[in-house]
C-alpha cells in the first residue's frame, strides 16, 4: 500500500511538525523481510503519542512478504518491538491502523492489548478491467444510470497534473469539508504532494468539467497494484449532474489500462457515512474490515480532563482514541 511507501511517509512527516520517524524493520539473514511504519508526535504537556500511521487514517501496522508461520513470527516481532519502543520513548498511548485486508486481528489484539478499538470498513474493487461494458456490468443499476446521466449532462473528464487542477481540488475540498464541520487537508499539503511525489507515476487529478467550468475532481495516488481514491471533491451546485460517478468510472478504466488491478476507495464508517458507503459499494466494491488499535502505557485514564480542542491542538494529525460527540474526549 502507498501508506507504507517511503515517499508518502516523508510527505506526512513534513506535514506534522515536530514528528519523529519511528519506522521498524525486520531482518532474516541480513535480508529485510518486514516493515512497520510509524511516527512519534512531538512532546506536549499531555505526553508523547505514537501512530502507525497518523494523518487522516493512513494505514500502518506490520507488513511482511513472508508466508505461513514465518510471516506470523515476523508480524509478532514487529508489533512487540513497536510496543517496546513506545514504552522506551515514554509514550502514554499509541494507535495502530492495521493494513487493509490483513486480517490478523487475534495477533494484533494479543500483542497490542488495546485500551480502545475503532472499527472501519475498507472498500476495494479488485480485478479491474479496461473494458467499459465489462466494468459497467459490475455496477449497481443506479450507478450505471448516474454514469450515463453525467455523460448526457455534458460532463467531460480529463486527467491533469497542472497547478490549476490542484488549486481547484484544494479549494473545493476546503469548502466541502467546511460545510460538514470537518477539518480539511491544508492547501500546503496538496502543494507538498505535487513537489514530493512524481506526477502521473505517483499521482494524478481527474477533473470533471461542464463546458469550460470545472465542477468536480478526484486526486488519485498510484502505488504497487493499487490506485487510491484519495481526495474527491464536487462543487455543491453541480452534485446533481453526478460528475463524481463518471470520474470514478473513468479512473477505474484508466487504472486497468495502466496495469493496476485494484481500486482502493479507502475506509468508511458504515453507520455515520451510510451514503458514502453506498456510493462506493455500488461500484462493485468489496468490504475489507479493519481496526484501529489504541494501547496505553500508564495506569489510569490518559488525557484525563483534557478538552477535545486542547487535544487536537496538541496532537494535530494524530489519532488518540474514539470519542463521543457529547464528551470532551477527542480524536485528533
Amino acid at each position: 500500500m502507498v501508506y507504507a511507501s517511503a515517499p508518502y511517509l516523508r510527505l506526512i512527516e513534513d506535514q506534522l511538525p515536530g514528528s519523529q520517524p519511528l519506522h521498524l524493520g525486520a531482518f532474516a539473514d541480513e535480508r529485510l523481510v518486514g516493515v512497520m511504519p510509524a511516527l512519534l508526535a512531538r512532546d506536549s504537556h499531555f505526553g508523547r503519542v505514537a501512530n502507525s500511521s497518523p494523518f487522516y487514517g493512513s494505514h500502518g501496522g506490520a507488513y511482511s512478504l513472508l508466508t505461513g508461520p514465518e510471516r506470523d513470527l515476523c508480524l509478532r516481532s514487529l508489533l512487540e518491538a513497536f510496543r517496546l519502543t513506545c514504552r522506551r520513548e515514554g509514550c502514554i498511548t499509541s494507535n495502530v491502523v492495521e493494513p487493509l485486508g490483513n486480517r490478523d486481528e487475534a495477533l494484533y489484539r494479543e500483542v497490542l492489548e488495546p485500551w480502545h478499538t475503532d472499527q472501519r470498513t475498507g472498500q476495494i474493487v479488485d480485478d479491474l478491467s479496461a473494458d467499459d461494458d465489462e466494468m459497467m456490468s459490475r455496477y449497481h443499476q443506479k450507478t450505471r444510470n448516474m454514469v450515463r446521466k453525467a455523460t448526457k449532462t455534458g460532463v467531460q473528464v480529463n486527467v491533469s497534473t497542472s497547478p490549476e487542477a490542484i488549486e481547484f481540488l484544494a479549494r473545493v475540498h476546503g469548502e466541502n469539508m467546511g460545510a460538514i464541520g470537518a477539518k480539511p487537508k491544508s492547501p500546503g499539503f496538496f502543494s507538498a504532494l505535487t513537489e514530493q511525489l512524481r506526477p502521473t507515476e505517483d499521482w494524478a487529478v481527474y477533473e470533471a468539467s461542464i463546458g469550460s467550468q470545472r465542477v468536480a475532481a478526484l486526486l488519485v495516488l498510484r502505488f504497487g497494484e493499487s490506485t487510491e481514491y484519495f481526495t474527491p471533491v464536487t462543487s455543491a451546485e453541480f452534485r446533481n449532474a453526478q460528475p463524481m460517478s463518471l470520474i470514478v468510472h473513468t479512473a477505474m478504466l484508466d487504472a486497468a489500462r495502466l496495469g493496476y488491478s485494484r481500486f482502493n476507495f479507502g475506509g468508511t464508517w458504515t453507520t455515520a457515512q451510510e451514503g458514502v458507503y453506498r456510493f462506493k459499494s455500488r461500484f462493485g466494491a468489496s468490504d475489507l474490515p479493519y481496526t484501529y488499535y489504541v494501547s496505553k502505557y500508564e495506569q489510569g485514564e490518559p488525557f484525563d480532563g483534557a478538552s477535545r480542542s486542547d487535544l487536537m491542538a496538541a496532537y494535530d494529525g494524530y489519532y488518540l482514541f474514539p470519542f463521543e460527540p457529547e464528551s470532551a474526549r477527542a480524536e485528533a
